[in-house]
């Protein structure tokens, strides 16, 4: 298993959970990355999933072709960061579902917890986002293009973090 490397704050947040949780210690796949492609909304993605309303995320299937970026897969680990890089979650993949984004549903949705958490705020945030997505890969977007969607769970809040949310 090819494991990418992890920035150091990344990597000391890891081993900050493995010392709480030693029998969570085994070969997995680690990544650390933000959510969305500004600023803003990763900083808000990274609060909402660090509060547990932020449960699944998703993206262009296409991402995924072969020779480009690693599919998702249950049991991996991603470390939710901020736009700086800041750790400020850790969550575990529970499941992996590819889906037409015709046929993304209100349950989908709500777990994202974005916005006002319905379909249609959803759709339409989305819409934009795999737009500019498709265009960036040389495809036209089409309601039938297919998403990779994730559910995960909520590990651990940064102790950093958690405290600021502590403090509101």
């Amino acid at each position: 298993m090819t494991q990418p490397q992890l920035e150091p704050r990344a990597q000391a947040f890891v081993e900050h959970y493995y010392q709480q949780h030693p029998q969570a210690r085994r070969e997995r796949h680690i990544e650390a990355d933000y959510f969305c492609a500004d600023e803003h909304s990763a900083n808000q993605c990274a609060l909402l999933v660090a509060q547990g309303i932020k449960r699944a995320t998703c993206s262009l299937e296409a991402w995924y072709q072969p020779g480009a970026e690693r599919r998702p897969e249950k049991e991996d680990w991603l470390i939710v960061t901020d736009w700086s890089g800041s750790p400020v979650a850790l969550v575990e993949i529970t499941r992996v579902e590819s889906c037409a984004f015709a046929d993304v549903d209100a349950e989908f949705a709500a777990a994202e917890g974005e916005g006002d958490a319905s379909l249609a705020a959803w759709q339409a945030a989305h819409w934009a986002f795999f737009s500019r997505d498709c265009s960036e890969l040389g495809l036209t977007p089409d309601p039938q293009m297919m998403l990779v969607q994730e559910h995960f769970q909520l590990l651990a809040v940064h102790p950093a973090y958690s405290a600021l949310l502590n403090q509101t």
